[in-house]
């Protein structure tokens, strides 16, 4: 059976090259178009589609109130497409809160200098939303258990000295959702491993600094790492720890052209390893894939500690079930 799709974009251009890419796959079939946020809602309930790919900014009803209106009346797997500005990821931050299960970069080019290699990633991105994904409601995901285990086992962490939170699809609200009940005095730093585009990591920080007792930031090159701060590992780059006396400072740098994710979970374990060791306790929340299982092994090998998000608060369980 086909995945279904329903393209949005006020942009007829962008509606044809999305359309047009993923119609090169045969199993995936474009079932309709939208120019809004009004017209995406009405065909939601028509054509049920497995999958829609939304834009964020459109006239009379944008796709921030086109996703939570659609996650509430006829709930779908929504990719939204957005600019990778700082305005376009603050707006990109506000759809997954609304209910969007997933983000990608509007220009083509941001994924890949090679068109071809960009349309093959947003095919694979349809398929997995459409296969692994799982719907919930707006309102029952506003009421996960999942914050239920944070209060409960984090009071564990008194004996690391690091904690490593790893995600990738259906992070960032799951991340969100762990820093809102951290304590001020959480006893050691913790650092955030998110598969995310340049820009998006900074607006992440932002706005899980709003509800988290611990400051929230982005990483800068060189800085040492210390207790009272949740550090966000920037999108678009790789993520390593070096130890200076009794100091811990990060390593910010460029990835290299055959790198998959950027930050890469394993990389940024196999760094964090050697320097804590068995002082880490790494968190592999919702996300596709097995990055992070090999760095997990290894972290595992040098006495650290690993924790896995459950199946059934998972966006996606790839990642946590791979552990």
């Amino acid at each position: 059976m086909s995945i279904k799709v329903l393209v949005v974009d006020d942009s007829k251009l962008f509606r044809r090259f999305v359309s047009e890419a993923l119609s090169a796959d045969p199993d995936i079939e474009i079932v309709g178009t939208a120019s809004d946020g009004l017209e995406a809602v009405r065909l939601a309930k028509t054509l049920k589609p497995n999958v829609i790919t939304m834009d964020v900014e459109m006239p009379r009803m944008d796709g921030i109130q086109a996703v939570r209106k659609i996650m509430r009346e006829a709930p779908v797997p929504i990719l939204m497409f957005s600019s990778l500005t700082h305005e376009g990821a603050k707006a990109t931050m506000e759809a997954l809160e609304a209910g969007a299960a997933d983000f990608l970069p509007k220009k083509y080019g941001d994924l890949s200098s090679d068109k071809s290699e960009s349309e093959s990633y947003l095919r694979l991105r349809v398929k997995e939303l459409a296969s692994q994904v799982k719907i919930r409601p707006v309102i029952e995901a506003e009421t996960t258990g999942f914050t239920e285990p944070v209060k409960t086992e984090f009071h564990r962490v008194k004996r690391f000295k690091l904690v490593v939170l790893a995600a990738s699809t259906g992070g960032p609200m799951a991340l969100q959702k762990i820093l809102a009940q951290l304590p001020e005095n959480f006893p050691c730093p913790i650092i955030i491993v998110q598969h995310i585009p340049p820009s998006f990591s900074t607006a992440f920080a932002e706005r899980a600094n709003q509800t988290c007792a611990l400051e929230v930031k982005e990483l800068q090159d060189k800085e040492t790492i210390e207790s009272g701060y949740v550090y966000v590992a920037p999108g678009g780059k790789q993520l390593e720890v070096e130890r200076e006396g009794r100091q811990v400072r990060c390593r910010i740098i460029d990835p290299k052209p055959t790198d998959a994710f950027k930050p890469c979970i394993d990389d940024a374990l196999f760094s964090i390893s050697e320097v804590y060791g068995a002082a880490t306790l790494a968190v592999i929340l919702t996300g596709m894939g097995n990055d992070g299982l090999s760095g997990c092994k290894v972290l595992k090998r040098r006495g650290g500690h690993v924790w896995a998000q459950d199946n059934v608060t998972s966006v996606v369980d790839g990642m946590p079930a791979a552990i």
